[in-house]
């Protein structure tokens, strides 16, 4: 009974991997981080030690409020 599963979870993670690695639309950093990070940083506020403070509700206008809720949709 073990074994199906183990091949089961091995092919699994075959694809997941491929998929990862190769598919361009899933390489998440590289494709959303930046325009998420620029939209968070003037929200956010450090102090002498690094601690971050996040001023919220965040200062977004319609459209990019709109940008940041689809890119939470996306995923």
């Amino acid at each position: 009974m073990g074994l199906p599963i183990i091949s089961f979870y091995e092919y699994d993670m075959s694809v997941l991997q491929k998929l990862e690695e190769s598919y361009e639309e899933m390489q998440f950093h590289k494709n959303y981080f930046p325009t998420i990070n620029q939209l968070l940083t003037p929200s956010l506020h450090f102090d002498q030690t690094g601690q971050v403070d996040v001023q919220v509700p965040l200062q977004l206008t319609q459209e990019n409020k709109n940008l940041l809720d689809s890119y939470s949709l996306a995923n």
